[in-house]
């Protein structure tokens, strides 16, 4: 009707992500100095679990999600991609897929490691406060390691969880498990069984940085909470309406506008009181 190419709307997408993307980078770092300058100490439980789908092809182009959240306001903290190498069963049929794409684009890294040092190094610089971290986990073998690389120096209390335990409310792990089946009902690219999957990874990241994004700024916990996660850590005022979430460009890190104003003061603003709620904005559909 309006004469525009699957191409256009995939690139508008693209942006908004980048916008919204930004903003929950520049949201944390202000929430990171906002935490150094307060006084009060307060300790932390954190999640982790890496989450598995697939880009272009799930036979032989696997990647993991590496998701970190704050268990008790299931804020959303990072979600970090990597490429991983195929495993399980191998027929000729993937066999010979397998070949076909190391010949494309060589030989697969596993960047698993990374991703998972990443994501607990944005845990550590959202919350450096020396009061004790409790990280809980399941019973990978390495993730002491990763928890050691990204806390150095801290005091960190690791419990773990058996992955073939049962799962469910009131479990350990419930909370980083509920999230992540959220995250597959939300967003059709990282469902076990669909054709709505991502051709490369960087857009994967590009897009579960925004369901990070309006899970923790926009909507509330639960249904029946009024508060977003991040009103409940105290790193903001109020919930961002979605307009507000796409409304000013941030490219320009803390000097990016604050999205909870009019536009006239920046990320380096952390006085609450003086921040004005702005226009709305009517969108036209």
């Amino acid at each position: 009707m309006v004469g525009l190419s699957r191409r256009n709307y995939t690139r508008k997408a693209r942006k908004l992500a980048r916008v919204v993307s930004q903003l929950d980078a520049n949201l944390q770092l202000r929430a990171r100095r906002q935490t150094l300058r307060s006084r009060s100490i307060r300790g932390v439980t954190i999640q982790m679990d890496e989450l598995e789908t697939y880009e272009e092809c799930r036979y032989s182009r696997p990647v993991i999600i590496a998701n970190v959240i704050e268990a008790e306001t299931r804020f959303q903290i990072a979600s970090e991609v990597g490429s991983i190498r195929a495993k399980g069963k191998m027929t000729k049929r993937r066999v010979r897929q397998i070949k076909r794409d190391q010949e494309r684009f060589g030989p697969r890294p596993d960047e698993s490691p990374k991703a998972c040092v990443r994501a607990f190094e944005r845990a550590a610089r959202l919350f450096p406060s020396p009061a004790p971290a409790h990280i809980q986990t399941d019973m990978r073998a390495t993730y002491p390691k990763y928890i050691r690389a990204a806390f150095p120096g801290r005091a960190i209390t690791h419990t773990v969880t058996p992955g073939k335990a049962p799962r469910g409310f009131g479990t350990p792990l419930h909370p980083i498990n509920l999230m992540e089946a959220i995250c597959r009902d939300h967003l059709g690219r990282v469902r076990r069984e669909s054709w709505l999957t991502s051709k490369r990874r960087r857009y994967l990241q590009l897009f579960m940085d925004t369901h990070r994004a309006v899970k923790n700024w926009a909507l509330s916990r639960f249904n029946r909470d009024l508060e977003s996660p991040g009103q409940l850590l105290g790193f903001a005022p109020r919930k961002l309406r979605f307009e507000e979430l796409f409304r000013w460009r941030q490219d320009w890190g803390q000097r990016s506008p604050c999205p909870f104003g009019d536009g006239r003061r920046s990320m380096l603003d952390l006085d609450w009181t003086r921040i004005s709620p702005g226009a709305r904005i009517r969108v036209c559909a």
